[in-house]
Protein backbone atom coordinates (compact mmCIF):
# COMPACT_ATOMS: atom_id res chain seq x y z
CA UNK A 1 0.00 0.00 0.00
CA UNK A 2 1.25 3.47 -0.79
CA UNK A 3 0.82 5.69 2.26
CA UNK A 4 0.93 8.77 0.03
CA UNK A 5 -2.55 7.78 -1.17
CA UNK A 6 -4.13 6.72 2.09
CA UNK A 7 -2.82 6.13 5.59
CA UNK A 8 -2.59 2.60 6.94
CA UNK A 9 -4.89 2.21 9.92
CA UNK A 10 -4.72 -0.61 12.45
CA UNK A 11 -7.54 -1.19 14.92
CA UNK A 12 -7.63 -2.99 18.23
CA UNK A 13 -8.69 -6.61 18.14
CA UNK A 14 -11.70 -6.94 20.39
CA UNK A 15 -11.04 -10.69 20.76
CA UNK A 16 -7.42 -10.18 21.84
CA UNK A 17 -8.37 -7.35 24.21
CA UNK A 18 -11.16 -9.42 25.78
CA UNK A 19 -8.72 -12.29 26.34
CA UNK A 20 -6.15 -9.97 27.91
CA UNK A 21 -8.90 -8.45 30.06
CA UNK A 22 -9.93 -11.89 31.38
CA UNK A 23 -6.31 -12.83 32.14
CA UNK A 24 -5.77 -9.52 33.95
CA UNK A 25 -8.98 -10.04 35.91
CA UNK A 26 -7.71 -13.47 36.99
CA UNK A 27 -4.49 -11.85 38.24
CA UNK A 28 -6.53 -9.26 40.15
CA UNK A 29 -8.46 -12.15 41.75
CA UNK A 30 -5.25 -13.95 42.72
CA UNK A 31 -3.90 -10.66 44.09
CA UNK A 32 -7.04 -10.21 46.19
CA UNK A 33 -6.71 -13.75 47.52
CA UNK A 34 -3.03 -13.16 48.38
CA UNK A 35 -3.74 -9.81 50.04
CA UNK A 36 -6.77 -10.91 52.05
CA UNK A 37 -5.89 -14.51 52.91
CA UNK A 38 -2.11 -14.90 52.71
CA UNK A 39 -0.98 -18.47 53.28
CA UNK A 40 2.31 -20.30 53.57
CA UNK A 41 5.63 -18.69 52.98
CA UNK A 42 5.57 -18.32 49.22
CA UNK A 43 7.64 -15.12 49.40
CA UNK A 44 9.26 -15.68 52.79
CA UNK A 45 6.63 -14.01 54.96
CA UNK A 46 2.92 -13.38 55.09
CA UNK A 47 3.59 -9.64 54.84
CA UNK A 48 5.49 -10.15 51.58
CA UNK A 49 2.62 -12.28 50.22
CA UNK A 50 0.24 -9.40 51.01
CA UNK A 51 2.55 -6.85 49.36
CA UNK A 52 2.77 -8.95 46.19
CA UNK A 53 -1.01 -9.37 46.26
CA UNK A 54 -1.60 -5.62 46.52
CA UNK A 55 0.93 -4.99 43.73
CA UNK A 56 -0.93 -7.48 41.51
CA UNK A 57 -4.25 -5.79 42.29
CA UNK A 58 -2.90 -2.34 41.41
CA UNK A 59 -0.99 -3.34 38.26
CA UNK A 60 -3.56 -5.69 36.77
CA UNK A 61 -6.45 -3.51 37.94
CA UNK A 62 -4.99 -0.62 35.93
CA UNK A 63 -4.49 -3.01 33.00
CA UNK A 64 -8.18 -4.03 33.24
CA UNK A 65 -9.27 -0.38 33.24
CA UNK A 66 -7.08 0.40 30.21
CA UNK A 67 -8.40 -2.63 28.30
CA UNK A 68 -12.00 -1.72 29.06
CA UNK A 69 -11.32 1.76 27.74
CA UNK A 70 -9.68 0.30 24.62
CA UNK A 71 -12.59 -2.11 24.08
CA UNK A 72 -14.84 0.97 23.74
CA UNK A 73 -12.43 2.69 21.35
CA UNK A 74 -13.53 2.37 17.72
CA UNK A 75 -10.76 4.61 16.35
CA UNK A 76 -7.57 3.19 14.83
CA UNK A 77 -4.80 2.86 17.42
CA UNK A 78 -1.94 2.83 14.90
CA UNK A 79 -1.92 5.14 11.88
CA UNK A 80 0.99 5.08 9.44
CA UNK A 81 0.92 8.02 7.05
CA UNK A 82 3.27 9.91 4.75
CA UNK A 83 3.91 12.26 7.69
CA UNK A 84 4.70 9.70 10.40
CA UNK A 85 3.24 7.23 12.85
CA UNK A 86 0.43 7.85 15.32
CA UNK A 87 0.53 5.40 18.22
CA UNK A 88 -2.40 5.13 20.65
CA UNK A 89 -1.99 1.41 21.33
CA UNK A 90 -0.85 1.46 24.96
CA UNK A 91 -1.08 3.43 28.18
CA UNK A 92 2.36 4.95 27.50
CA UNK A 93 1.83 5.82 23.83
CA UNK A 94 3.17 9.19 22.73
CA UNK A 95 0.70 9.91 19.94
CA UNK A 96 2.06 11.34 16.68
CA UNK A 97 5.73 10.71 15.79
CA UNK A 98 6.91 12.49 12.62
CA UNK A 99 9.19 10.49 10.32
CA UNK A 100 11.80 13.23 10.73
CA UNK A 101 12.10 12.39 14.45
CA UNK A 102 12.58 8.65 13.92
CA UNK A 103 16.16 7.37 13.84
CA UNK A 104 15.44 3.62 13.83
CA UNK A 105 12.65 1.07 13.99
CA UNK A 106 13.76 -2.25 15.43
CA UNK A 107 12.45 -5.41 16.99
CA UNK A 108 13.02 -5.94 20.72
CA UNK A 109 12.43 -9.11 22.73
CA UNK A 110 11.49 -8.91 26.42
CA UNK A 111 10.78 -12.21 28.17
CA UNK A 112 9.83 -13.96 24.89
CA UNK A 113 7.60 -11.04 23.93
CA UNK A 114 8.30 -9.14 20.71
CA UNK A 115 7.87 -5.39 20.48
CA UNK A 116 8.56 -2.89 17.75
CA UNK A 117 10.78 -0.22 19.23
CA UNK A 118 10.91 3.23 17.70
CA UNK A 119 13.99 5.31 18.45
CA UNK A 120 13.62 9.08 18.18
CA UNK A 121 16.11 11.96 17.99
CA UNK A 122 14.97 13.70 21.16
CA UNK A 123 13.25 11.29 23.58
CA UNK A 124 13.35 13.86 26.38
CA UNK A 125 11.01 16.05 24.32
CA UNK A 126 8.36 13.30 24.22
CA UNK A 127 8.78 12.59 27.93
CA UNK A 128 8.51 16.26 28.89
CA UNK A 129 5.32 16.68 26.80
CA UNK A 130 3.43 14.28 29.05
CA UNK A 131 1.14 15.99 31.54
CA UNK A 132 0.39 12.76 33.42
CA UNK A 133 3.17 12.21 36.00
CA UNK A 134 2.68 8.42 36.10
CA UNK A 135 2.86 8.15 32.31
CA UNK A 136 5.93 10.39 32.25
CA UNK A 137 7.65 8.18 34.88
CA UNK A 138 6.78 4.98 32.99
CA UNK A 139 8.15 6.47 29.78
CA UNK A 140 11.37 7.44 31.59
CA UNK A 141 11.69 3.91 33.00
CA UNK A 142 11.23 2.44 29.49
CA UNK A 143 13.88 4.79 28.14
CA UNK A 144 16.32 3.98 30.96
CA UNK A 145 15.87 0.22 30.60
CA UNK A 146 15.51 -0.23 26.81
CA UNK A 147 17.13 2.96 25.48
CA UNK A 148 13.83 3.87 23.84
CA UNK A 149 10.51 5.10 25.16
CA UNK A 150 8.30 4.01 22.26
CA UNK A 151 7.41 0.33 22.06
CA UNK A 152 4.48 -1.10 20.14
CA UNK A 153 3.14 -4.59 20.71
CA UNK A 154 0.76 -6.40 18.38
CA UNK A 155 -0.79 -8.23 21.36
CA UNK A 156 -4.03 -6.25 21.16
CA UNK A 157 -3.99 -5.28 17.47
CA UNK A 158 -5.84 -6.63 14.44
CA UNK A 159 -2.55 -7.82 13.00
CA UNK A 160 0.24 -10.21 13.82
CA UNK A 161 3.65 -9.06 15.03
CA UNK A 162 5.39 -9.94 11.75
CA UNK A 163 2.83 -7.83 9.84
CA UNK A 164 3.35 -4.85 12.16
CA UNK A 165 7.14 -5.22 11.84
CA UNK A 166 6.93 -5.36 8.04
CA UNK A 167 4.63 -2.32 7.81
CA UNK A 168 6.65 -0.13 10.14
CA UNK A 169 10.06 -1.04 8.74
CA UNK A 170 9.05 -0.89 5.08
CA UNK A 171 7.32 2.48 5.47
CA UNK A 172 10.33 3.85 7.35
CA UNK A 173 12.59 2.67 4.50
CA UNK A 174 10.22 4.31 2.00
CA UNK A 175 10.43 7.57 3.95
CA UNK A 176 14.24 7.36 3.98
CA UNK A 177 14.27 6.76 0.19
CA UNK A 178 11.95 9.75 -0.40
CA UNK A 179 14.18 11.89 1.81
CA UNK A 180 17.32 10.81 -0.11
CA UNK A 181 15.67 11.57 -3.47
CA UNK A 182 14.65 15.03 -2.30
CA UNK A 183 18.28 16.00 -1.64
Amino acid sequence: MNIDDAPIEIQNSRTKLAGLFVISLLFVSVGLWMALKPQGSLFGSLTMVRVVGVAAIVFFGLACAFMLKQLGNKKPVIIISAHGITDRSSATSVGFIPWEDITDIRETMVINQSFMTIDVKNPEHYISQQTNAVKRKLMQLNFDKYNSLISISANSLQCKHFQLRHLLQSEFKSYQARKSQAR
